[in-house]
């Protein structure tokens, strides 16, 4: 028989008894597709030989026995070429056994050993697959994640090994495996010396699974974790999973979560979550719920407290992955930024102060609404205390309007205001920054220079009062600067020249790209 250039032939006798039916075939086939025969197999391409020598008994008087072989095994599967493979198989009254089974493939080879039983006799059987380069198995992955929906890119690196035994009965068995990986890249992550081992059981009631994974080092989106640890136990449709990870200065994370339903809906049932940061722990307040559905991750109020009862940050509502409609809010109170630091894994010696606001999105993918307030209080840098910073911010009809300032005490001394021109979709856009006028505005009328000494010993002792009316206007292509800076009864140490300046008194403007020194006198001498 042959279709669109695949081919199986067939020879032999078939012979009719009173009580069984024998087979003693052989046979060629070329281009084979597996998934033709069974829709869970990964595409292929086999080329060989193969023989049968089956006694098939009547009705339900027993099992099939006999021999079936396959030889000069060639092709791919997923992709992955094979070299020449042999698979002899031996059926028996209480046993189907696979006799020194073996497929080569670039970099690797695939051994099998033993069998499975039957009529309720136990068997065991060895798997080993290894591989030297591990980069030539990388279609086989990458068809493994699209089955599952993940077109992200998947790499391997270096060698690995899988050795595995499958245990039991042709009704109910058990596979247990140990895993080793130098490297591998899937899903937007690296991963560094991959070791696992772990239990799946199959059978009539569905597949169970009781699993470790380590990695000495996992890379996603830039951020290290070291190591990583993750633990899965239970029935694949209501899975436990716990995971560790350790990062920059001390810092930990670990987490466990009940996982159930299928790929069209899926329930993460957040059970427990600590994150222990410099400054402070924050752990979770109570279990709470997260539904992944079609185009939606919808959070049923996942709150996180510090120890002490300091502060908290709270997320509820629906995001909206590649279609439909959002509602989601995140609010916090009193977040270290240290802790904002360590999280974004950025160097955070010096860095004080605290965060509180709150950020709501809701409407359409294409043309959602924001609102957020956010203050910064008590922040600082090593020996520079800011003052209080609070900004209000809105986005609507694709523009993002901005208010805001600086405070000391109940004095706001500098404010801020601004809208500018914004597509910020809840999807990947071709530009952010949209055609139209921008407008920044920044007003001080005497403002203290020492409430804005910078973070630097370079220059010192600033005091002094400013007033200032900075504008950016024009467009993101053309914008144009205007206004005026002006500095009277100001004052500066230069430590490093050992200098002191006083009596500054100055007037900039400012006008598209140029600065004007509309007056300026300083008084130099000795600090």
């Amino acid at each position: 028989m042959a279709r669109s250039g695949r081919s199986i032939g067939v020879r032999g006798t078939i012979g009719v008894g009173d009580s069984e039916v024998t087979l003693a075939l052989e046979g060629t086939f070329d281009s084979l597709d597996l998934r033709r025969i069974h829709k869970a197999a990964p595409p292929t391409a086999l080329s060989g030989s193969w023989t049968t020598d089956l006694r098939v008994p009547h009705g339900s008087a027993g099992a099939a026995t006999g021999t079936a072989r396959v030889d000069s095994l060639t092709g791919d599967v997923a992709g992955v070429p094979l070299g020449a493979g042999t698979i002899p198989i031996r059926f028996e009254q209480d046993r189907v056994s696979v006799e020194a089974a073996r497929v080569a493939f670039t970099g690797g080879a695939l051994t099998i050993n033993g069998g499975l039983g039957r009529g309720g006799r136990d068997a065991t059987m060895d798997l080993i697959v290894r591989s030297d380069t591990l980069g030539y198995v990388e279609p086989l992955l990458r068809w493994m994640r699209r089955e599952t929906g993940d077109t992200s890119s998947v790499g391997l690196d270096g060698a690995g090994r899988i050795e595995a035994r499958l245990s039991g009965t042709t009704d109910a068995w058990t596979i247990d495996a140990e895993l080793s990986v130098d490297g591998v890249s899937v899903a937007g992550s690296t991963n560094r010396a991959v070791r696992g081992r772990g239990r799946l059981a199959g059978g009539g009631h569905g597949y169970a699974v009781a699993a470790q994974l380590s990695a000495e080092q996992v890379t996603i989106a830039g951020l290290n974790y070291a190591p990583l640890e993750l633990n899965f136990n239970g029935p694949l449709d209501s899975l436990t999973v716990r995971a560790t990870a350790g990062f920059m200065a001390g810092s930990s994370a670990r987490a466990q979560v009940t996982v159930r339903g299928d790929s069209a809906v899926r329930l993460v049932q957040v059970d427990s979550l600590e994150w222990k940061l410099p400054v402070r722990t924050w752990t979770l307040a109570r279990s709470g719920m997260v539904r992944i559905a079609g185009d939606a991750i919808t959070f049923d109020t996942l709150e996180l407290h510090e120890h002490a009862g300091v502060g908290f940050v709270r997320a509820q509502g629906t995001l909206p992955l590649r279609g439909g409609v959002a509602d989601f809010v995140l609010a916090a109170d009193s977040l270290p930024m240290t802790d904002i630091y360590t999280l974004a894994q950025r160097e955070a010696s010096g860095i004080r102060g605290a965060i509180n606001g709150a950020a709501r999105i809701a409407g359409p993918v294409e043309t959602p609404s924001m609102e957020a307030r956010i203050a910064l209080s008590d922040g600082g840098f090593t020996d520079y205390r800011l003052p209080l910073v609070q900004i209000l911010a809105r986005y609507t009809d694709q523009r993002l309007t901005l208010k805001g300032g600086l405070w000391q005490g109940e004095t706001q001394f500098v404010t801020i205001n601004g809208s500018l021109p914004f597509d910020l979709a809840l999807r990947p856009v071709a530009h952010r920054q949209l055609p139209g006028p921008i407008s920044i505005v920044a007003k001080a009328d005497s403002l203290d220079l020492e409430v804005l000494a910078p973070p630097t010993d370079l220059v010192t002792n600033l005091p002094g009062r400013m007033g200032l009316d900075v504008r950016i206007g024009g467009t993101w292509r053309d914008s144009r600067l205007s206004g005026f800076v002006d500095l009277v009864g100001g004052a500066m140490t230069i430590p490093a020249l050992g200098a002191r300046y006083t009596r500054i008194d100055a007037r900039l403007e400012l006008a598209d790209s140029t600065v004007r020194v509309v007056r300026g006198r300083l008084h130099g001498g000795n600090g």
